[in-house]
């Protein structure tokens, strides 16, 4: 397509397949600043997270000098510069977001111009409100995009400002740390693509933490995250709006390759924790965030086991300092242990062992990681430990890359925690009150993989099921092929019959399945069914 050059409120910019283009910054674009950041506050906050465990806050929210005309400049295009003085970088939170047909809302670098992140309507909560990520630097600019003829006429309006005042580095996990694409995270890339790195809100503080994507009985692809409670401790209903959820943030290579920091959503519902303050149960916080994962992140949800069966190796995937995700691995049989002295026996006792590419261990920003066994399920939940890259590197006498972590186990996770029955996590993750203790992971649960067509096209009764399944649709008097289908996505009955006939099922475990019709012309409708097994 030709580019089009033209001016819009004072910056020149071209405009190619719709996106914009900068090339000369003029100063009469307004900025919205943050107020003062006082380092003695931040560390303040900092400290008072760390009292009741929670990792090292990377930043703090600040509120803004003069809101007035942030994203309303009198000019339409709704564009401004967002900075807070001596910031390694910034994170705006908009509300009162509201964009028009075709229009985007843009932040990008403001040093390179470089886009950050876009979003278009759809991604626009109905509540107005967006956290968007980071960009490195004091400043960065939020604008909205319109389409080629006209104004934009969406507005917006800069309520708060993140300021990162850590990481000098920038986000740099310790040297001996694996990335999750070696050869030591192969075996796990279902289960790498359900690991999410968690920006937390909480109480002023922003925190780095751990989670994981997770199926549930009911096949349905909700979107349960789970994490640490102790991660989670000090925010409020307000702060979950502010949470966000980064997936597939990881090299595309071994220890080389960019990571895209652009597949997030934000905002949650808090649905169950431990209620042990962190300290007294098994640490778990599980979150459901408001939208459903994006098909184009390509996520997995995560299967897991509450048997309480001990495993011999397997691994964790997190994101240690924030940093792209990491694997470490343990080739030990883990030990049930106490997480504090007197405590439950609630959490899994592991040691890391080194690989080719490291020994890999934990940091901050790993909390709420899953631990995973041989088979890819979720075990536990990391709370916390001494692990770490070099001997007392971690600022703890005794640490070290042979000290143990401590993950609280889903088998406590489940029921024995000290919280309401509406608390436990087997009333999330078993929905269907099936009574099992382990579930398959899944690309897509709640489709097998099938697309699925109308409920009309076909019927399936009793459900739940204990021997037989009757099998109905509408159509010519002819037989049709039917598969039963695993929570994994494998065939496990075929049979060949005609509307109004059984299949019989008494033999296959109980559990939730999908059956397929394939009619004549090949389309294919689809039903779930629950099995119970034989009284």
């Amino acid at each position: 397509m030709r580019a089009l050059r033209t001016a819009i409120g004072g910056w020149a910019w071209m405009v190619a397949g719709g996106v914009g283009l900068f090339a000369q910054e003029d100063s009469s674009i307004p900025t919205v600043r943050s107020a003062p950041f006082v380092e003695e506050v931040a560390l303040a906050l900092d400290s008072a997270g760390r009292a009741i465990g929670q990792p090292p806050a990377y930043g703090v929210v600040l509120a803004v000098e003069d809101r007035n005309n942030a994203g309303r400049n009198g000019t339409g295009t709704g564009r401004v510069r967002i900075c807070s003085d001596g910031a390694l970088a910034v994170e705006p939170f908009l509300v009162d977001v509201r964009l028009g047909p075709g229009e985007r809302l843009v932040m990008r670098d403001a040093g390179t111009l470089d886009v950050v992140v876009g979003i278009d309507r759809t991604e626009v909560p109905a509540s107005g409100r967006v956290a968007l990520p980071r960009a490195f630097g004091p400043c960065c600019i939020v604008e909205i995009v319109g389409a080629l003829q006209g104004a934009p006429t969406g507005t917006f309006t800069v309520a708060e400002v993140g300021h990162t005042f850590r990481e000098g580095s920038w986000q740099k996990a310790d040297p001996c740390e694996v990335d999750v694409n070696c050869a030591e995270g192969l075996a796990y890339a279902d289960q790498r693509d359900a690991v999410v790195r968690v920006a937390v809100r909480a109480n002023g503080a922003l925190i780095w933490c751990s989670g994981t994507l997770m199926n549930n009985t009911a096949q349905d692809c909700r979107p349960f995250i789970l994490t640490a409670l102790h991660c989670g401790l000090n925010s409020t209903a307000s702060d979950l709006q502010d949470y966000k959820f980064y997936f597939g943030y990881q090299r595309t290579g071994c220890g080389s390759g960019p990571a895209d920091q652009t597949k997030y959503i934000t905002g949650c519902h808090r649905r169950a924790d431990s209620n042990d303050g962190g300290l007294n149960g098994s640490d778990f916080l599980l979150l459901e965030a408001y939208t459903s994962v994006p098909v184009g992140f390509d996520p997995f949800w995560a299967g897991w086991d509450a048997s309480s069966a001990p495993s011999g190796s397997g691994v964790t995937i997190h994101h240690p300092a924030g940093s792209e995700k990491k694997v470490s691995t343990y080739a030990m049989n883990i030990l049930t242990s106490q997480w504090i002295v007197g405590g439950p026996y609630s959490h899994w006792f592991v040691k890391w062992t080194g690989t080719a590419n490291g020994h890999g261990v934990t940091e901050p920003g790993s909390s709420g990681a899953p631990l995973l066994d041989a088979f890819g399920r979720v075990i536990g939940t990391l709370s916390g430990g001494t692990s770490c890259c070099v001997a007392d590197g971690c600022g703890l006498p005794g640490s070290g890359p042979d000290q143990p972590d401590y993950y609280g186990k889903m088998s406590f996770h489940w029921t024995q925690n000290p919280n309401t029955a509406a608390q436990k996590l087997k009333a999330w993750l078993d929905p269907l009150d099936l009574g099992v203790l382990a579930l398959d992971g899944s690309r897509s649960p709640c489709a097998i993989g099938i697309a699925e067509l109308t409920a009309e096209d076909l019927q399936v009764h009793p459900v739940p099921a204990h021997d037989r399944l009757v099998v109905e649709w509408e159509g010519p008097d002819e037989a049709a092929d039917l598969v039963l289908w695993s929570v994994t996505g494998q065939p496990v009955r075929r049979v060949r019959i005609r509307s109004g006939e059984a299949m019989e099922v008494g033999d296959l475990p109980a559990g939730s399945y999908v059956l397929t019709r394939t009619g004549a012309t090949g389309g294919r409708a689809s039903q779930r069914v629950i099995l119970v097994g034989m009284p």
